[in-house]
């Protein structure tokens, strides 16, 4: 939907059909009616409504005087209309739609100032601005990824006026309305802007791909890279396949069980790196094994795999609702007491046993009534 091509501002929407087998060197794009949108560049859509079956798409900065606009697209009819869901304030260009599993899309700031979390809820048709306190100075072309305690990670982008590094990952938390910051280890990737990042499919890392390093392409070899979310670890997976060029404000998403890499651009041009006239504008990387990604022209259909349940997906000890406090973590708040939950588990199981002891023990010792003498029953039983 929409982008840049030659210098121009597009307004083209096309899809292509993931429910059946495909090879990305013949690609099959079908083309549904755009007359509706403003020319565009730089614009979010994601997917949520009532049903989450409806798309929504924020044009951005669009020389279409109806920037501000909210757009509706109904895949069951094929039909835009424009949205109750309306604004008083542009989505900033280099912003990434995130949707939490509630229907809230998360902009956080984009190019131009002013830097804010702007929160739309597409089921209630309202917005609002977030809190900013502790909020980094991170502003575009970022990689954003919901992961599965309902928490926002940011990767890399433009800030302060550089190419930001990996050595840091910023925190939203939806649910809280803070930031935090971690500090990363391991295998990190050189500063990186333009990048994807998408949740690998056991939820417990995030694989990113390609971006621009300081103004240069990122080479092929050092396009790819995971965050283990456990320890918040980097590290180059193992790879096979013909691994491709690398390329920059792209789009990344997973479908079944693939990282599926969509158009972007090279920087610079001529530079060796992605060339769309030689290249798929469809990258597909079969993630469905964590001891070893691989690249793939085919793509072949399956369910959505189902994330395990997060006590039995995560090592013991750790939350299954929350990741384990990360090294270095600064929080936005005033101060907070962090409790150790396997600690707390381990007490409420033994207060468990306890009473269930006791409680055998009362029943044991109803049924010797009338053969032991009361006083040397335990005390707490409740028996007269």
């Amino acid at each position: 939907m929409g982008g840049t091509s030659s210098g121009s501002n597009l307004r083209d929407f096309i899809y292509l059909d993931f429910s059946e087998s495909f090879n990305t060197r013949h690609l099959t794009w079908n083309r549904i009616s755009s007359d509706f949108l403003p020319e565009n560049t730089g614009s979010i859509s994601v997917k949520g409504g009532k049903d989450n079956d409806t798309i929504f798409f924020f044009a951005g900065r669009s020389p279409n005087e109806n920037s501000r606009l909210v757009y509706e697209f109904g895949p069951q009819t094929n039909s835009w209309r424009i949205s109750p869901l309306q604004l008083n304030i542009t989505i900033n260009t280099g912003s990434t739609g995130v949707v939490d599993n509630k229907g809230r899309m998360y902009s956080w700031a984009g190019y131009y100032p002013p830097r804010n979390m702007l929160i739309l809820d597409t089921i209630e048709f309202n917005w609002k601005f977030g809190n900013i306190i502790s909020a980094p100075t991170l502003e575009a072309w970022y990689g954003a990824s919901l992961l599965p305690d309902q928490m926002i990670i940011y990767i890399g982008g433009y800030q302060d006026g550089a190419i930001n590094t990996l050595d840091q990952v910023y925190i939203y938390n939806t649910i809280k309305d803070t930031w935090s910051n971690i500090t990363t280890s391991g295998n990190i990737p050189s500063p990186r802007m333009g990048l994807s990042a998408v949740l690998g499919l056991d939820g417990r890392r995030i694989i990113i791909f390609g971006g621009e390093n300081e103004y240069d392409f990122i080479p092929a070899n050092e396009s790819l890279y995971v965050l283990n979310l456990v320890n918040f670890e980097w590290y180059i997976p193992t790879i096979s396949g013909k691994i491709p060029e690398s390329r920059i404000s792209h789009k990344g998403d997973v479908i079944g069980e693939y990282m599926v890499i969509t158009f972007g651009r090279s920087f610079p041009i001529g530079r060796g790196n992605y060339n769309s006239t030689t290249e798929s504008h469809i990258l597909l990387l079969n993630i469905s094994n964590n001891e070893e990604y691989y690249w793939t022209d085919n793509f072949e259909p399956s369910s959505p795999p189902l994330l395990p349940p997060p006590s039995k997906s995560l090592p013991p000890g750790i939350s299954s609702t929350e990741f384990p406090p990360p090294k270095h973590s600064v929080s936005s708040g005033n101060g907070s007491v962090t409790i150790n939950r396997s600690i707390i588990s381990i007490i409420v199981v033994s207060l468990i046993g306890i009473a269930l002891l006791l409680f055998g023990l009362c029943k044991w010792n109803k049924s010797r009534k009338s053969r032991v003498n009361t006083s040397s029953i335990p005390h707490g039983c409740g028996i007269n």
